[in-house]
């Protein structure tokens, strides 16, 4: 296969030897040395399918704004290869005596299609590398066709569990990892090991839902992903902080939960249980429950959680950079928690999902991943799994509404506290849906046969032909007293891996 074409103009050359040498393994890269000389060299080189246009030409040595005019040809540049994508690369952003000129010029730059990315001159080559391969790459650019995740769930800070701090448990996921990574692998088709690049939290993060509690998650998410991304660079800047959490029941409030049910009787106070219970004055209390999730922090971002109440879910368009879309849906918040146990989410909700995929993924290429807390697996309680409406066999279609209306490909999910994966049945011959449930990560409220435990996730055989994912295999891992290790949990127990076809 011929390698993608990349013209770099810039009129430094120890600066277009630095960017030669990041990128000329995986691409073929030509030069201009001039701005205005752009247009021709595109045409004796092309095809080019990417530009890194450095704005920086100092001719007369001077510090002004006049340093920054290439950008001015960029209409022109793109009247001529209206398909051609440009990253600039300058520090055009971090000179702050030009603050202001900086300012003008990257508002211009950001409204413009085709300029997919902003790149400095301090970039080290993981960036570079990033940047260059999520603009003309992705998702074919993946290393070997291949996605590595980290699967936790139901890590219930503030309640009894493990005997270790949080630290102490971020550091022991990781040296998992560290060994399962160094290990050979079972046999020859598995290839080789990699470490996961995104976390993936399925809820029930604490146990009660208190600041104290989400504080203490904060901190461990932050010590777990420092400890990821010093094992690999190769896909820095997909996600701030590259993890992805979602809300269970036992992240509501239940101080706050519980007071819906209070009421007032012979001039005292009761408290009546269950839905028949609730206060019709006090039910806007739950929308407060939420708070201390909303509030979470994580690294140095303050994360946009209002989606929790209202829609109830949100999606992560990861499709340019690795062909997956994740949506993230809070099974709660129609009332699947301790109080009122109503296990329905909407079908209208589906619709709104569907409706919103179909803008982001209109030829059904990504790799559809939803992340629930509850589970839609058959083997559990039908307490304790989601369903479409009441009446009939309400499971099945709300796995058909999944798969067929939504296409998802996978669903990852928490909760009952046991590992799970499965192929599940849908009303569609062309499509399965692959179910993937994580343990608790360290809670003590598991049945005794079981112990904490957590995933690593493979999505790979990326085919080019439909530019779709082919398979799916998850390792388990669980604790065995002082250490996670292998959790042979396959094949009559025999094996601590399962691959599984994805076809969606």
């Amino acid at each position: 296969m011929a390698k993608k074409r990349i013209l770099i103009c810039d009129d430094n050359k120890t600066s277009r030897d630095t960017l030669t040498n990041i990128l000329k393994e995986s691409y073929d890269v030509f030069y201009s040395h001039y701005y205005k000389n752009v247009i021709n060299d595109l045409k004796t080189h092309g095809p080019i399918q990417l530009l890194i246009l450095d704005l920086g030409f100092d001719e007369s040595g001077s510090t002004t704004k006049d340093e920054y005019i290439a950008h001015k040809e960029v209409p022109d540049i793109i009247k001529f290869d209206p398909g051609l994508k440009i990253i600039i690369r300058s520090n055009i952003l971090t000179k702050r005596e030009l603050t202001a000129e900086a300012l003008e010029i990257s508002r211009e730059l950001m409204g413009v299609e085709n300029v997919c990315d902003f790149i400095s001159t301090a970039d080290l080559a993981p960036k570079i590398r990033f940047s260059v391969d999520k603009a003309i790459g992705s998702p074919k650019w993946l290393k070997d066709g291949e996605i590595w995740m980290l699967h936790l769930s139901d890590i219930q800070f503030g309640g009894e569990g493990l005997p270790v701090d949080n630290k102490t448990l971020a550091t022991k996921v990781v040296e998992t990892i560290q060994k399962f990574v160094d290990s050979e692998p079972d046999n020859d088709e598995e290839g080789r090991r990699r470490h996961p690049f995104l976390t993936l939290i399925t809820g029930d993060i604490t146990e009660h839902g208190f600041p104290k509690e989400f504080d203490e998650f904060s901190e461990f998410a932050k010590i777990l992903t420092k400890q990821l991304s010093e094992m690999t660079t190769d896909f820095v800047g997909i996600l701030d902080n590259n993890t992805i959490f979602i809300p269970g029941n036992h992240d509501m409030n239940m101080n706050i939960l519980q007071a819906q049910n209070l009421h007032k009787v012979n001039e005292k106070i009761i408290y009546k249980y269950g839905v028949s219970g609730k206060d019709p004055d006090l039910e806007f209390l739950k929308s407060y429950s939420w708070k201390p999730f909303c509030e979470v922090e994580f690294g140095n971002l303050k994360n946009a959680n209002d989606w929790i109440c209202d829609p109830g879910y949100k999606l992560i368009n990861l499709k340019d950079e690795l062909g997956i879309i994740f949506v993230c849906l809070n099974s709660s918040f129609w009332g699947h928690d301790h109080i009122e146990r109503h296990n329905i989410v909407p079908e209208d909700i589906w619709f709104d999902i569907n409706k919103e995929l179909h803008e982001k993924d209109k030829d059904n290429n990504a790799c559809r991943i939803l992340l629930v807390h509850h589970s839609i697996a058959d083997n559990i309680e039908p307490k304790n799994r989601l369903i479409l409406k009441k009446g009939g066999d309400v499971h099945s279609l709300l796995r058909d509404q999944i798969s067929r209306t939504c296409n998802f490909a996978a669903v990852f999910t928490g909760h009952t506290h046991e590992q799970a994966a499965s192929s599940l049945k849908t009303g569609s011959k062309e499509r399965k849906l692959v179910h993937i449930g994580a343990g608790t990560l360290q809670s003590d409220n598991t049945p005794k046969y079981r112990n904490p435990e957590f995933n690593i996730i493979k999505i790979s055989d990326f085919s080019p032909d439909n530019d779709k994912f082919l398979s799916l295999t998850v390792y388990s891992f669980h604790w065995s007293g002082s250490n996670f290790g292998n959790y042979n949990t396959f094949e009559d127990n025999t094996k601590f891996s399962e691959k599984f076809d994805l076809l969606y």
